[in-house]
């Protein structure tokens, strides 16, 4: 990338999602931001797509929400989960079974959002869902109470 923009060429990096919220792009910034002139255009979130998709709000009022990596250790996990009213999961993947037993344990309802925004987009409760592994682009959205 670095030739390229060296040779006077523009070059667009596209990012699913947004490129400075957990986004590879990121990376690439560090690199290059000293040498060349970047431009970000900010993106929409798996969170809030998948907010979205469920038609629900992420929070509310004081609530304090959390956005958390599904790679955390269990312990981690659990000791997020029980300090947040609202919980966005990303990075779900392999680390579905996971997840799915924590939440349970903690008697969290969850909705997961597979693929927000694509073509092939499911929701679907945890309940349903009897997998151990789901796609990487699966967002959990949990929440402590119901908004009133």
């Amino acid at each position: 990338i670095a030739e390229v923009l060296a040779r006077g060429s523009d070059v667009v990096f596209l990012c699913e999602g947004d490129p400075f919220f957990y986004g590879s792009f990121m990376y690439i910034h560090e690199r290059l931001r000293d040498g060349f002139p970047i431009v970000v255009v900010p993106g929409v979130t798996s969170f809030t797509a998948a907010a979205a998709a469920l038609g629900q709000p992420l929070s509310h009022r004081d609530d304090v929400i959390k956005v958390i990596p599904a790679t955390l250790s269990e312990e981690r996990l659990r000791e997020e989960l029980n300090t947040a009213d609202a919980v966005a999961i990303i990075k779900v993947g392999r680390h579905f079974g996971k997840v799915k037993t924590i939440l349970q344990t903690l008697g969290l309802e969850a909705s997961a959002v597979i693929k927000a925004t694509h073509p092939d987009q499911q929701i679907r409760t945890l309940a349903e869902i009897a997998e151990e592994t789901l796609p990487y682009f699966t967002t959990i959205i949990a929440r402590r109470k119901p908004i009133s």
